[in-house]
């Protein structure tokens, strides 16, 4: 693998995590509304 694909490879994994992170702190803190309104609608 050359130097050049490595840095394009780490810099996408890294723009990845990013946005999983972003989800994953979306889910915990939309989750526990969502279910909220659910117990309060059922």
């Amino acid at each position: 693998m050359h130097i050049a694909n490595m840095r394009i490879f780490v810099t996408r994994a890294h723009i990845l995590n990013r946005i999983y992170r972003i989800d994953l702190f979306k889910m915990h803190v939309f989750n526990p509304i969502k279910i909220k309104l659910l117990k309060i609608y059922s």
